[in-house]
C-alpha cells in the first residue's frame, strides 16, 4: 500500500485495485482509511476520515468495520432474508405477539440505525479536518452513513445467517461442529460455552451406551409404547443436530389428561439443545392470528417452538410450509414487503387428545403419554428431568452427538427403513442413527396420526357412500348434493360434515374440498376429476385403487 500512496493513487483507483485483487477486509480497511491529502495523519486501519462528497467511500469503510470477524457477538451484524440482523440475548423473560420466550433466549433481531451508530463509534475512529485548527479532530460517524448501509440490501459483505445454535452440533456432511462462532459452511452461529468430548469414530457400543444415557433421562415419562419413547429420543437428537437437516417433521405429543408431562418433554430437549426452556406459542383459533405468531417465530429464529395446549384439531397451511421448506416467504409485521426467511426451527405441538388434520398428518411424528391416573400432576418422581438435563447438559449433548456421529463414521449403513417422503435427510441421519444404536423406529408412530386424521376419515366415509350410490358414474357437485337429499341417502351425513351450512350443503365449499382430495386413495378407492362439462362444472367419479 505504501507504493500506492507514493504513486499518488486516488480513492477511485484504490477501490478498483481492491476489486481486481480481492484484498482481505483488513487490507481493504487500511486502504480505505489511507488519506489522499499529504497533510493527513497516518493512522491505523480503524481510522475513517470524513470528507464532503465521499459518501460512497465512507459507506465502504464502515461496512468493512462491521464485517470484521473479530467483533464481539453483541456487535456483529449478519444478513438474513434481505434484512440486516443481529443476534441478541433476552435479558428477561418475554411475552409478545402470543409467544413466550425464556430469559437468556438467543433471538435474531433486525438492525436499526440507532444500533449501528454506537457500534461504528466503538470499533472505528472517525475524523473530520478542522480548517481553523488545521488538524483532524474526532467526530461521531455520520448518521447518513448508517442509513445508507441499511439500504444496501443485496450488496452487503456481511455473512448470511441461517440461524443460531446453542450447543455443539453436526454439519450436513456429518462432520462435528464444536467451536463457538460463525460457521460459513452451515450458515449458523454457535453461541455456547459447552465442552464435549466426542470421538470422531464412535463405535456401535459407544452409541448404545449413549442411547442408554438418554433413555434413562426420560425414565419418568409415561410413554404408551417403546415407539413413543423412541420419538422422544428422536426429538432430542433432532434438536441437537438441527443444523445438519434441511427440514424436520413436526413432533406432536398427545395424552388423555392434563399434567402428563407433554410440555416438560419438549423442555428436556430444549434445555439440552439451548440451555433454556423452549419458546411457547399460544395457539389461536383465529387462523390469521396463528400465522402472525408463526411468522414472529420464524423472524426471531427460535430454535424450538412449542405450540402449547392445542385444543381439538390443529391445522395450518403456514405450519405445513414451515415444516417442509428450507425458506419461507413471510411479511414482517408493519412491512408491505415479503422477506424470504431461512427455516431453522424445530416445531412441536401438544394437547389433550391432540388431532392433526390435513397435510400436517404426513409431516408429523406422534408421542403418546398416558399416566393412567386421574390427577397425574400429583405424581412424585425420583428426579426432575429438566433440572437433570440442565445440570448434566454437556454429557447429554455428547451422547446425542455420539449416536449421530457414530452412525456416520460407520458408513451410514442401510437400516432398511420405510421411506419417509419429504424428510429423507432427517430419516437418513437422525432416524437411521437411532435405529442403528438400538432404538425402535420412530416412523411407526405415524400409524396413530393417520388413523386419527379427521379429513382422512371424512374422505373414507364419503368414498364408500359415493361408490354405493353412483358406482363409477361421473357426477357434478350439484348432482351429488341433489342425491344427498334423497331418503336414506348414504351421502347425507358425510356431505353435511364436510360442507354443511345452516342445514344445507354449500356447493362451493364442497367443490373446494373435492379439489383438495383429488387423487387421494382411501379404503381402496380413489376420487378423480373425470371431465369438465360445457358450463365449466367438473365431473367427479370414484374408482378402485390402481385403476386409471
Amino acid at each position: 500500500m505504501a507504493d500506492a500512496e507514493a504513486e499518488g493513487w486516488n480513492s477511485a483507483r484504490v477501490r478498483e485495485h481492491i476489486k481486481s485483487h480481492k484484498l482481505s477486509p483488513e487490507a481493504f480497511a487500511a486502504v480505505i482509511a489511507s488519506p489522499d491529502a499529504e497533510d493527513s495523519p497516518q493512522d491505523d486501519a480503524s481510522t475513517v476520515q470524513i470528507r464532503d462528497g465521499e459518501l460512497a467511500r465512507l459507506v465502504d469503510a464502515c461496512e468493512v468495520i462491521l464485517a470484521r470477524p473479530a467483533l464481539p457477538i453483541a456487535d456483529k451484524v449478519f444478513q438474513r432474508g434481505g434484512q440486516m440482523v443481529r443476534v441478541a440475548v433476552l435479558p428477561a423473560a418475554d411475552f409478545s405477539e402470543g409467544v413466550a420466550r425464556p430469559q437468556g433466549a438467543a433471538v435474531i433481531m433486525p438492525v436499526a440505525t440507532a444500533f449501528l451508530q454506537p457500534v461504528l463509534s466503538r470499533h472505528g475512529k472517525f475524523q473530520r479536518f478542522d480548517k481553523r485548527e488545521k488538524s483532524w479532530r474526532a467526530v461521531d460517524p455520520p448518521r447518513g452513513v448508517s442509513d445508507a448501509i441499511l439500504a444496501r440490501s443485496g450488496q452487503w459483505p456481511f455473512p448470511a445467517l441461517r440461524g443460531v445454535v446453542c450447543c455443539p452440533t453436526v454439519r450436513a456432511d456429518g462432520t462435528l461442529l464444536l467451536e463457538p462462532g460463525y460457521d460459513p459452511a452451515s450458515g449458523y452461529y454457535l453461541a455456547h460455552d459447552l465442552k464435549v468430548a466426542v470421538s470422531d469414530k464412535p463405535s456401535l457400543n459407544d452409541a448404545a451406551k449413549a442411547l442408554e444415557s438418554l433413555t434413562a433421562l426420560l425414565a419418568g415419562f409415561s410413554f404408551v409404547s417403546p415407539v413413543d419413547r423412541s420419538v422422544g429420543l428422536a426429538l432430542i437428537l433432532t434438536a441437537v443436530a438441527r443444523p445438519a437437516l434441511d427440514y424436520v417433521p413436526l413432533f406432536s405429543t398427545s395424552s388423555p389428561v392434563r399434567g402428563s408431562g407433554k410440555s416438560t418433554l419438549l423442555d428436556v430437549a430444549a434445555v439440552i439443545a439451548t440451555g433454556r426452556r423452549s419458546a411457547v406459542l399460544s395457539v389461536s383459533a383465529d387462523r390469521d392470528e396463528l400465522e402472525k405468531r408463526l411468522v414472529g417465530c420464524l423472524l426471531a429464529g427460535d430454535a424450538l417452538v412449542n405450540l402449547d395446549n392445542v385444543n381439538g384439531t390443529l391445522r395450518s397451511d403456514l405450519l405445513c410450509q414451515g415444516i417442509t421448506a428450507e425458506t419461507l416467504k413471510v411479511r414482517p409485521l408493519g412491512s408491505s414487503v415479503q422477506s424470504e426467511i431461512p427455516n431453522s426451527a424445530l416445531w412441536a405441538a401438544n394437547g389433550n387428545n391432540l388431532v392433526l388434520a390435513g397435510d400436517l398428518t404426513r409431516r408429523a411424528l406422534l408421542i403418546r403419554l398416558d399416566p393412567q391416573m386421574e390427577r397425574p400432576e400429583e405424581r412424585v418422581f425420583s428426579f426432575d428431568p429438566v433440572a437433570r438435563a440442565l445440570e448434566h447438559r454437556s454429557g447429554y449433548v455428547n451422547a446425542a452427538l455420539t449416536i449421530v456421529r457414530g452412525y456416520v463414521a460407520a458408513g451410514r449403513p442401510d437400516m432398511q427403513l420405510t421411506p419417509f417422503g419429504s424428510f429423507e435427510r432427517w430419516s437418513s441421519l437422525v432416524r437411521s442413527a437411532l435405529v442403528w444404536a438400538g432404538a425402535e423406529d420412530p416412523f411407526e408412530s405415524r400409524t396413530g396420526i393417520m388413523d386419527d386424521d379427521p379429513e382422512a376419515a371424512q374422505l373414507r366415509t364419503l368414498l364408500a357412500a359415493w361408490n354405493t350410490r353412483f358406482g363409477r358414474t361421473p357426477r357434478t357437485v350439484k348432482e351429488i348434493i341433489r342425491a344427498a337429499s334423497e331418503d336414506d341417502s348414504p351421502l347425507e351425513e358425510p356431505l353435511e360434515e364436510i360442507a354443511g351450512e345452516r342445514g344445507d350443503i354449500n356447493s362451493k365449499r364442497l367443490g373446494r374440498w373435492l379439489l383438495r382430495q383429488a387423487g387421494r386413495i382411501s379404503g381402496g378407492l380413489k376420487l378423480i376429476k373425470a371431465t369438465t362439462i360445457t358450463d365449466g362444472s367438473a365431473n367427479w367419479k370414484v374408482i378402485p385403487e390402481g385403476e386409471a
